[in-house]
């Protein structure tokens, strides 16, 4: 997203060119830390610690919203599986590790 982004706004300002490299949240933290660009993109905000590491102040500016949606293959089932907030905060949380949970069966 940000590459295209970067494109578009070279196409409207031709003397301004943004180096961009999408090289995952682990190898844009560590060269924010590093001090070796202006420029870093994250899946999630940096932590206390990797906070307290950096060489100068950083702004976090929230810009892009993901999401995440369950998938699954479950051999002999063909019903839509039913979610609670609190079953996919339990799986994310690596609470509930297999399809057969009671918290997964007692809604589906």
């Amino acid at each position: 997203m940000y590459s295209k982004w970067f494109s578009e706004y070279h196409k409207a300002h031709s003397d301004i060119e943004i180096n961009y490299q999408s090289i995952g949240s682990g190898g844009g933290i560590r060269q924010v830390l590093a001090g070796t660009v202006d420029f870093g993109a994250s899946d999630g905000p940096m932590t206390d610690e990797q906070l307290s590491q950096a060489k100068t102040k950083i702004l976090h500016i929230p810009t892009v919203l993901g999401a995440d949606v369950p998938a699954y293959n479950i051999p002999g089932v063909s019903a839509e599986l039913k979610f609670t907030p609190e079953t996919l905060a339990g799986i994310f949380l690596g609470k509930i590790t297999s399809w057969n949970d009671a918290a997964l069966t007692k809604i589906n």
